[in-house]
């Protein structure tokens, strides 16, 4: 009966359900198909583990043996009806779409959905790296999590700031492979998420508007990408002030844009201001690019 039931894979977060909802949802999903017994001891199987995953977050390292010897039985059958999946490595599970259906059907139920999309997002920041060289394996990993934050709506403040931060680390990794019109997706839904949480002239907004103008120049996007950098510059410079650092890399950004456009001129007036500044800092030493 499984091969009736199963569809692509993914993970979610999930809190506790018990076991005459369980079962409800699963009679809803199967009809006529499904025999009582199998279904409650699925749901009493899954009831557990989602259980555990609410446990995980409070336990500490003398965790009750018999418990562990639980959760393995309960996970063992979830298996046995191919309702998770052991993934590559063994360390973690591939969650079927009709687990997921169930969970997400009862959180709604109980009103508690977004408060478990945002647990869950907090988790996936935490553990998302950026998207440099060093980090592929584990973002190849978490990247496709990553994508599906897309869907999910949040308004706690603090939820949509790691909301827009695993979107703007998923779409550095995007734009490191190449996918940049997916980096542009995620930047643009990123800044989004900063400027309605954060403001539209936070610094942590203006990273955000600069990673879009990274990724717009990277598809020959000059002039949006001009347009984006000179907004990161003015709020620097209102925020920070015109010889932070940052502004002065918010004023070498834009040359480069510049000098793409063959705007040359501009972009040498943007290069000596640098240069300029850094001079005033760092002392005579310094010598141009």
């Amino acid at each position: 009966m499984a091969s009736k039931l199963v569809d692509e894979c993914d993970t979610v977060v999930v809190q506790p359900m018990d076991k005459k909802h369980a079962v409800a949802l699963l009679e809803k999903k199967l009809g006529q198909q499904g025999d009582k017994a199998m279904m409650e001891k699925l749901a009493a199987a899954l009831e557990s583990t989602q259980r555990r995953s609410d446990a995980d977050d409070e336990a500490d390292e003398n965790s009750d043996t018999s418990a562990d010897e639980a959760f393995e039985d309960d996970l063992a059958t979830l298996c046995d009806y191919l309702f998770i999946l052991v993934a590559p490595g063994g360390s973690t599970f591939e969650m079927h779409q009709l687990v997921q259906l169930t969970a997400r059907k009862w959180l709604e139920s109980r009103g508690e959905l977004q408060r478990w999309a945002a647990h869950s997002i907090a988790k996936l920041d935490k553990v998302l790296p950026n998207g440099r060289y060093e980090n592929w394996l584990e973002c190849r990993v978490l990247y496709p999590h990553a994508r599906l934050v897309l869907n999910v709506q949040l308004s706690n403040q603090d939820a949509l700031v790691r909301w827009s931060s695993v979107l703007s680390k998923a779409a550095g990794f995007a734009a490191e492979q190449g996918e940049y019109a997916a980096a542009e997706e995620m930047n643009r839904r990123a800044l989004e998420g900063y400027e309605k949480a954060l403001g539209k002239e936070h610094p942590g907004t203006l990273t955000s508007v600069s990673d879009l103008a990274r990724v717009l120049r990277d598809q020959g996007k000059y002039e949006a990408a001009e347009a984006m950098n000179r907004r990161v510059l003015e709020g620097y410079k209102k925020a920070l002030g015109k010889e932070h650092p940052s502004t002065l890399t918010s004023v070498s950004n834009l040359e480069l844009v510049l000098q793409d456009q063959g705007k040359y001129e501009a972009a040498e007036a943007m290069n000596r201001r640098a240069l300029g500044a850094m001079r005033r800092h760092l002392g005579r030493s310094i010598t141009a690019r």
